[in-house]
């Protein structure tokens, strides 16, 4: 999400940063909008990451 930014502040990579602005709902090329993008990309993660363990200990007792 970080090299996304950059590069969306640069202007390389353009079909990326579009397709990560269609992606998430936060993400722009702009500082504010990278970090909110990381932070969106966190959460969101967690609660993958945490349904995942949830559903496989659950399984394996």
């Amino acid at each position: 999400m970080l090299l996304f930014g950059v590069f969306g502040a640069i202007g390389v990579y353009e079909q990326g940063i579009e397709a990560m602005e269609q992606w998430h709902l936060f993400f722009e090329p702009t500082i504010v909008g990278t970090a909110a993008g990381m932070v969106e990309a966190a959460v969101a993660s967690f609660v993958l990451v945490y349904a995942f363990a949830w559903l496989y200990n659950s399984f394996t007792r």
